[in-house]
């Protein structure tokens, strides 16, 4: 799955499916694997992958909670 259209396809369908991005285990778990693999190895991982479908990374996500939950930056 070197073509990142390939990948889309699938997390798309699995996003669908679940309502949200899936985790790394979560593909390993049913039987998806070869896609886990390809997003690291051809696609930059699971943060760019995010990040390309429109997804937060997990920095941002991070970022965002704390901003809500913490009040953002002291200055």
């Amino acid at each position: 799955m070197k073509d990142w259209r390939n990948v889309e396809t699938e997390l798309t369908r699995i996003i669908k499916e679940l309502r949200r991005f899936p985790m790394q285990s979560e593909l390993k778990d049913n039987g998806e694997s070869s896609l886990a693999h390809a997003i690291y190895k051809y696609h930059g991982g699971f943060d760019a992958a995010r990040s390309r479908m429109g997804y937060e990374s997990k920095v941002e996500r991070l970022e965002s909670f704390l901003e809500k939950y913490a009040g953002g930056e002291e200055e």
